[in-house]
């Protein structure tokens, strides 16, 4: 111990009589010690940590024996996929800068090329159109579509809900845009905690989501198809710290309303029956909202819907189900009464999902006669 001590008082006699290099060492230090820290936490996100997928103890990398990293021809990713016994998929990805060509101007922008089972092996689902399947693979000159992530179709496209379809051109080569992915909600919070997103869907629905923040203390929570029109609100907060954050992003999809016939002639106290159709556009599937605003102008009428079978009087709503890719049907009754007068009533039918309303292409005729 007393040596240890006599060693510490020379080091600090040292220091004092040499103060421009004792700053440079531990500045050196100082920085050495940084760059560490920050390496380690890259490797520890990419590398360390479980890839975001579903099943990650099931996923391998293959690498070469010779130079041990993951690079391969397509024949021989061809010859993994088709030929192996073991893997119910093989997917080849490589990440580059690409040139987008957009409102007349090239900008760059990163991307990645990937074979047709990519997103089978990622697990990741669209939210608007189709993802890349093995069928894209299998043809010479392979396929020329692309399928664009949540941001940017939000920050390139401005959220077109019709932007499937559309062609780009990338490397200034055309491309169909065939689908748009999930949306996902990635933040920085405390390392290792638990991180509880409150989402509130456009109907007013609240949900709760859980994270758990990585060793870098990156998270990421969804990815999540909206399948509702309207704003969505999350709010992200932090279980270690408390400190929120407020996400707000819009859904997609679209439906549309239409009536299987535009007139009808019924006499006072008679019944004019409808059906009314919701269809489901880009993937639409939510709650719809079905109204007759236009019906307190007769006088003594009522309206209902079969399903649910409930009364509708001006302003009420009525509340069906749309799946995705499907439509529905509901039968719509219009009763008048005796204290109807008679004439001709233009009448509009409405269906509503969040603050998205949409009003049938053609207006209902209904004559009330003596």
């Amino acid at each position: 111990m007393t040596t240890l001590l006599q060693d510490l008082r020379f080091a600090l006699r040292q220091i004092r009589r040499s103060p421009g290099f004792t700053i440079a060492a531990v500045l050196i230090l100082a920085l050495g010690i940084a760059a560490n820290v920050i390496v380690f936490g890259v490797l520890q996100a990419i590398i360390l940590q479980p890839i975001n997928v579903p099943r990650p103890d099931r996923v391998v990398t293959f690498s070469h024996v010779n130079h041990g990293y993951p690079e391969f021809s397509w024949p021989e990713v061809r010859d993994v996929r088709d030929d192996n016994t073991v893997f119910s998929a093989v997917a080849a990805e490589s990440m580059s800068v690409f040139g987008l060509d957009n409102n007349g101007f090239t900008q760059p922008v990163w991307g990645e090329e990937v074979s047709g089972q990519y997103f089978e092996v990622v697990g990741i689902k669209p939210a608007l159109g189709r993802l890349l399947t093995r069928a894209d693979d299998d043809h010479p000159g392979a396929s020329q579509a692309v399928v664009i992530s949540w941001p940017a179709w939000k920050s390139l496209f401005a959220s077109d809900p019709g932007v499937v379809g559309k062609t780009i051109r990338i490397n200034k080569h055309p491309y169909t845009i065939v689908g748009v992915t999930q949306v996902r909600i990635s933040g920085q919070a405390t390392p290792g905690v638990p991180v509880l997103d409150t989402s509130t869907f456009p109907d007013g629905v609240a949900h709760q989501f859980t994270a758990t923040a990585n060793g870098a203390g990156t998270y990421t929570i969804g990815p999540f198809a909206l399948r509702q029109l309207g704003t969505f609100h999350d709010v992200v907060s932090d279980a270690a710290t408390g400190i929120s954050t407020e996400i707000s992003y819009e859904g997609v999809g679209d439906f549309s309303t239409g009536v299987d016939r535009t007139s009808e002639t019924v006499a006072r106290g008679e019944e004019a029956k409808f059906e009314v159709t919701f269809k489901s556009l880009s993937g639409f599937a939510g709650a719809v909202k079905a109204a007759v605003p236009d019906l307190s102008r007769i006088t003594g009428a009522t309206a209902s819907w079969s399903s649910p079978a409930v009364t509708v009087p001006s302003g009420e709503l009525a509340v069906t189900t749309v799946p995705s890719g499907d439509s529905t049907s509901v039968g719509l009754t219009i009763k008048t009464s005796s204290a109807t007068p008679p004439g001709t009533y233009k009448i509009n039918v409405q269906g509503a999902n969040g603050s998205v309303t949409h009003t049938a292409p053609s207006e209902i005729e209904l004559t009330v006669k003596e």
